[in-house]
């Protein structure tokens, strides 16, 4: 009984350092013209585990762990990105560009006309 006792605790002193070893990253998402993009999603690549918003002002606040790290980073209406953070990084400025739009309603039609066509739908 002891032996497990005496493991148990052992478990605990060497699982607490592994938590505690994170940093946070803070940063701004913004476009091309520097205007903050509200409802950014920013994720770490590696494990997929922290995931952030970001606020009307683009900001963002994410726990990683203290290595390199890449972020994952998309916007509704934007191109999404991925950006490598070293390790002694605390704060980041992502900029993402705008999706191309539709120019006008022919080809928009056109558009949607060919997806049908490529997924077998009938017109």
């Amino acid at each position: 009984m002891k032996k497990y006792l005496a493991l148990l605790w052992l478990f605990c002193f060497i699982g607490i350092p592994a938590f505690a070893q994170q940093r946070v990253i803070t940063g701004i998402v913004s476009d091309s013209s520097n205007k903050p993009i509200q409802n950014a999603v920013v994720r770490e690549k590696e494990t997929g585990f922290s995931m952030a918003t970001t606020d009307k002002t683009g900001h963002f606040s994410l726990k990683v762990a203290t290595d390199n790290v890449t972020l994952e980073v998309n916007a509704a209406g934007y191109g999404h990105t991925n950006i490598t953070v070293p390790a002694y990084q605390k704060k980041v400025q992502i900029m993402l560009s705008p999706l191309q739009q539709l120019v006008n309603k022919n080809d928009r039609r056109r558009y949607i006309m060919g997806n049908q066509k490529d997924t077998g739908r009938k017109q």
